[in-house]
Parts: structure tokens; C-alpha cells; sequence
């Protein structure tokens, strides 16, 4: 391979250039370059040297990629995206693959993609340890890599394991999604949603399961592909898997310690849209919007759990009003108003009465209670918000206004389903919350109950997820 040496005998000099005048943006590409030189020339300890090289200077020059250039995506497409995945499939190839190096690596990538959602470079990742989790019985993993779907578990006990899936899997994930994002939901069958959702459970929690205890506490960590995915829905065949298991879903990486703060006083700042609003016609706002009556009941029902409440409702929650009562030090923060998730931070929105706010105004607005990625609030709950229709990418919203708000937890909804049985869950969850229970299990309860009710369609409580770190 004649041409490839010396491809890569003028790229290593171009490098050590690069290297001299301290030009990390020169020096990332000349590197990748290299690496993937080794990497066709099946040198895989040498291409894995050069693209941990290569992702050491793109860590450098990141912030500068998001700043420099107005076109975003683009730049997170063409020049981060692309480094991260071709060194996990390298990675992924050898015949004993590192998991953990891997898990690392796809944790820098979610880290680039939040700093690219939210035009900043303030986001800095922890390593993950059996000790910060060893709360969940597992963490599982499941991401997108060269049209594959990759999962990998790490059990309590520290012990990673790794199951690589067809394309035929990312498929059938993607049909489950085209059920979810259509408007007649809730009368697709269950046997027709159970059809899907048991073949994704055989494939991406069975294999693990002889490792896991029968019931107790689950962490996924999905890529941007499957934020939208309920992981609760996975059913066994006789059980969905929220009978077994709370699910905490970690759509980003951890930017924060595991430290749930105790919620004994369940002291809430709630503020809702019962009746149709102005802002309800803003550029932007999905149209077609209609009241939301129930909201009203969902106030009732926290104020019956809570142990006090500071609420805003209708024409009294104005943008400043809302920003005035942030201020408060208050560890929940309930919105009961319309609002959407998208993979564009300009149409991830909630409803105020006056107007919306989108991810990067909402920070504004909590910019005096704490600073970017610092948690200060335990809980924020987005009860009436739903996912960009036909965005896939659209759950990334979620992930961005959580640490936009600095929360160290949110409850969202994927889907507006029955707003009666919103209501409804979201009195069980703050019921379990009064009881001691703690989050992932008072949502799991919450859901139960209610898949034990008249609300047994999965379209009425599964659209709800926790996000925590």
C-alpha cells in the first residue's frame, strides 16, 4: 500500500506541524486522517493511538467549532460526529473490545452533541463508577453505530456485557416509533403495540436478564436515536417491564454527581394553562393547540400531596411572573402547560399565558438561581409537552432543558395523551412521593396503577419518562 504510506508519512508531518504552532483544529484533522489510515490498513493498536490522539485535540477545539461557525449541525455532523463513532466501531471490532473505553467514548460524544444542542462549551462529564451507581441493579446502554443497534450492560457488580444487534432490530425500533408519533395512538391495539415491543425485548434486555435481579431498579442510557423510545413499554410476553422495574432514562451524559436530595417536604412552584392562551398563535407553537381544562385537577392533585404550593395559573403565569417565582427556593418546579421537545433548541418550548419559552430563554429566565449544568433543583416536571412529530432526534430537547433548568431530575411527557389521565398520574406520582418513595419507584407505581385501571392502553401511561443523571 504504497500510497497509503505516504499519505501517511505527509499527514504525521503535517501533525507535528500542527503540534508545534499548537493549532488543535489543524492538528485533530491530520490525526484523524492518520488513524483512519491505520485503521484500513488493519493496524488496530496504532489506529486506536491516533484516534485517542485525534479526540484529545477535537476535546480542544470544540468550543471554538460551536462559536466560529453558524451552521451547527453541520459542524457536529461532518466533524465530531463522525470521529467519535468510527473510533467506538474500531473499538467495537477488536475480538475482546474494551466496553468500558467504549462507554467512555460514547459518553464524550453525548457531551458534544448537548454542547452543540445548547451553543455553549460549560458541560464536563464524570466518569461513571460501580459506586455513583450502584443504586441500579443495571445501567444499560443502548446506542446506534454504522446502522446497527449496539447494547452493552454493566451490572451491579461492575461486569460489562455487550449484545451487538442487526439492522433489522434499529427496524423494528423505528416502526414502534412511527406508532408512537402518529395521532391515533390510542387506537392502535395493544396486541399490534405488544407485537414490537416484544421483539425489541427479546433483543435488548433479554440476553441480560439471567444477569439482573427479577425486579428492582434500571438506568438506560439511550443515544440521540432512541430518546424518544419508552423503555417501560418492553414487554416480556406476560409483563410489561415497568411491573418489575422503576426505569430512569439518562438521555445525556453525567454531568453531575448522584446525589438525590430527600423530597419529604414536597414544596412546588406549579404553573399551568387551563384555557387557551395568546401564546398559543406565537411563530413556532405547533398549531391546533386546544385548552386543557384537566389542568385544573392536576392542581388539586398536588396541592392534596403536597406540603405547600406556590401556583400560577392561566392569566397569572406570565413570563415574568414565573421568573419572579424561580427565584424562591422551591426543589420542584411543575409546568402544566403545552409545550414541545425538539432537536431545534429555537422550537423546544413551554406555553406561558403571554408567550413561550424556548430551552435557550428558559435558562435566562433561571440564570440567578444557578449556573449552566449545576443542579439546583431536584425535580422539574413537564406534564403537558410532547415530541416533535417527526423528529427523531426531538427527546434531545428534554435532556437540553434539564440542564437548562439545572435540575437534577425531570418527568416529562413524550405524548399529550388523555388529559384526565395525566391528571390522574401525575397524583399517584406525588402521592408515592409524600409516601417516601423515590422517584423512579413512585412514577413505576404511579404507571401501574393506572395501567390498572380504565387507562390500561399503553397510550395513556407509558408516555411519561424520568430523566436523571
Amino acid at each position: 500500500m504504497p500510497r497509503l504510506d505516504d499519505a501517511n508519512k505527509v499527514f504525521a508531518k503535517a501533525l507535528e506541524l500542527a503540534q508545534v504552532i499548537q493549532d488543535d483544529h489543524l492538528a485533530y484533522q491530520w490525526s484523524w486522517q492518520i488513524a483512519q489510515i491505520h485503521q484500513q490498513r488493519g493496524e488496530e493498536t496504532n489506529a486506536i493511538t491516533a484516534y485517542d490522539t485525534t479526540i484529545k485535540h477535537l476535546d480542544q477545539v470544540r468550543t471554538k467549532l460551536i462559536s466560529a461557525n453558524s451552521d451547527l449541525r453541520f459542524n457536529y455532523k461532518e466533524s465530531v460526529e463522525p470521529v467519535y463513532k468510527n473510533y467506538m466501531g474500531l473499538l467495537l471490532s477488536s475480538d475482546t473490545p474494551d466496553l468500558e473505553l467504549i462507554l467512555e467514548t460514547k459518553q464524550q460524544l453525548q457531551v458534544a452533541e448537548l454542547e452543540n444542542y445548547l451553543k455553549c462549551s460549560k458541560l464536563t462529564a464524570i466518569q461513571t463508577n460501580n459506586q455513583q451507581n450502584s443504586r441500579y441493579d443495571a445501567t444499560i446502554h443502548i446506542f446506534e453505530l454504522n446502522g446497527h443497534v449496539e447494547v452493552i450492560a454493566q451490572t451491579q457488580n461492575g461486569i460489562f456485557r455487550h449484545k451487538p444487534n442487526s439492522s433489522l432490530v434499529q427496524q423494528k425500533l423505528f416502526n414502534l416509533l412511527e406508532n408512537l408519533d402518529t395521532e391515533v395512538l390510542g387506537q392502535i391495539s395493544t396486541e399490534t403495540i405488544q407485537q414490537n415491543t416484544q421483539a425489541l425485548y427479546r433483543q435488548l434486555f433479554a440476553p441480560f436478564k439471567e444477569h439482573i435481579p427479577d425486579s428492582g431498579d434500571l438506568l438506560f442510557v439511550l443515544d440521540s436515536t432512541f430518546q424518544n423510545l419508552p423503555i417501560n413499554m418492553l414487554h416480556d410476553g406476560q409483563q410489561y417491564l415497568i411491573e418489575n422495574y422503576s426505569v430512569t432514562n439518562a438521555l445525556n451524559a453525567q454531568l453531575q454527581p448522584v446525589q438525590p436530595q430527600n423530597l419529604e417536604k414536597l414544596n412546588v412552584l406549579f404553573a399551568g394553562l387551563s384555557e387557551t392562551s395568546p401564546s398559543f398563535s406565537s411563530p413556532y407553537v405547533p398549531g391546533g393547540l386546544e385548552a386543557l381544562p384537566e389542568v385544573k385537577d392536576e392542581l388539586n392533585g398536588v396541592t392534596k400531596f403536597s406540603n405547600q404550593i406556590t401556583y400560577l395559573l392561566n392569566s397569572e403565569f406570565t413570563t415574568d411572573r414565573f421568573q419572579s417565582k424561580l427565584q424562591n427556593d422551591i426543589p420542584i418546579i411543575h409546568v402544566a402547560s403545552h409545550g414541545q421537545f425538539s432537536s431545534d433548541p429555537e422550537r423546544t418550548m413551554i406555553l406561558a399565558f403571554d408567550g413561550p419559552i424556548n430551552a435557550n430563554e428558559f435558562h435566562s429566565l433561571i440564570s440567578q438561581k444557578s449556573e449552566l449544568g449545576q443542579a439546583s433543583l431536584e425535580l422539574l416536571i413537564l406534564s403537558a409537552c410532547q415530541t416533535a412529530k417527526g423528529d427523531r432526534r426531538s427527546a434531545l430537547g428534554i435532556a437540553g432543558l434539564t440542564i437548562q433548568a439545572g435540575s437534577r431530575n425531570t418527568l416529562a411527557s413524550l405524548w399529550l395523551a388523555d388529559s384526565s389521565a395525566t391528571a390522574d398520574l401525575i397524583t399517584l406520582f406525588y402521592q408515592g412521593l409524600r409516601d417516601g418513595l423515590s422517584k423512579p419507584k413512585a412514577l413505576q407505581q404511579a404507571q401501574i396503577q393506572l395501567m390498572n385501571s380504565q387507562y390500561s392502553h399503553p397510550y395513556f401511561w407509558s408516555n411519561f419518562i424520568l430523566v436523571g443523571s
